[in-house]
């Protein structure tokens, strides 16, 4: 894709916008030098200080990276970039938590459907594993902190389907969720994890259906406790320390 000048409107934004087409289409890697200042201010015909000021951005999105004395650089591509920018963007807009619960559906669902289809014994073991932990944990305390184990469980699931585009999506997904602070610290912990048991028995019995439908009412069950204490997208989306 040739670098050319743009209209002098919203100069940065044009060129950032731009620019990240030009990663695409060029098939730039992470690693890969990227055009220097001089190089894009030629091309875009605008100033140094514009140009700069479109690559900050791109640094910002996690896109590039400056090297000191060394030029830009692509970026090795950063969950953490992608989910800061998803994290801005719902918290400028009005998004209904059931939006939310959508996507969640669609991306687990085919994770536990693959996870039926793939899963080794070995998998499958160490899935039962993580559940029994759960299980004993909220059984000698039922208010205990289980969130560690509950993430490796869903971890370990989502490798389980083997496929790593949709890994990548699942758990950043998954990641976003566990940042926003939503009602989930105000119900016990056994309702996100303890009823898990269901859903492990379904993959080890190999059974589809009965895995999609304990993932209906899982997901219909978060959808009422949120609606019900009122929670707001917007007014809830925090980033951890």
């Amino acid at each position: 894709m040739p670098i050319k000048p743009v209209e002098k409107q919203n100069l940065a934004m044009q060129i950032c916008k731009n620019l990240q087409e030009y990663i695409l289409e060029s098939n730039l890697k992470p690693g890969d030098k990227f055009p220097s200042e001089k190089e894009l201010e030629i091309g875009f015909g605008v100033s140094r200080g514009t140009v700069r000021e479109s690559v900050k951005a791109l640094e910002i999105l996690g896109l590039v990276e400056r090297k000191a004395g060394g030029g830009t650089y692509i970026k090795q591509f950063s969950n953490q970039s992608l989910l800061m920018q998803i994290l801005f963007s719902i918290s400028v807009k009005d998004i209904k938590i059931k939006d939310l619960a959508d996507v969640r559906f669609i991306l687990e669902k085919r994770v536990v459907e693959l996870a039926i289809e793939r899963a080794s014994e070995r998998d499958i073991q160490t899935l039962e594993e993580l559940i029994s932990q759960i299980e004993d944990k909220l059984k000698q305390e039922p208010s205990a902190d289980i969130s560690a184990l509950g993430s490796e469980f869903h971890r370990k699931l989502i490798e389980v389907a083997r496929n790593p585009v949709l890994s990548q999506l699942t758990y950043l997904w998954l990641t976003f969720f566990n940042k926003i602070n939503l009602v989930k610290d105000k119900v016990p912990s056994s309702f996100y994890i303890y009823d898990h048991r269901p859903l492990l028995e379904a993959i080890k019995g190999r059974d589809r259906e009965k895995a999609v439908d304990w993932l209906n009412k899982h997901l219909r069950g978060w959808l009422e406790n949120e609606s019900e204490a009122g929670a707001d997208v917007k007014s809830s989306v925090l980033i951890e320390k």
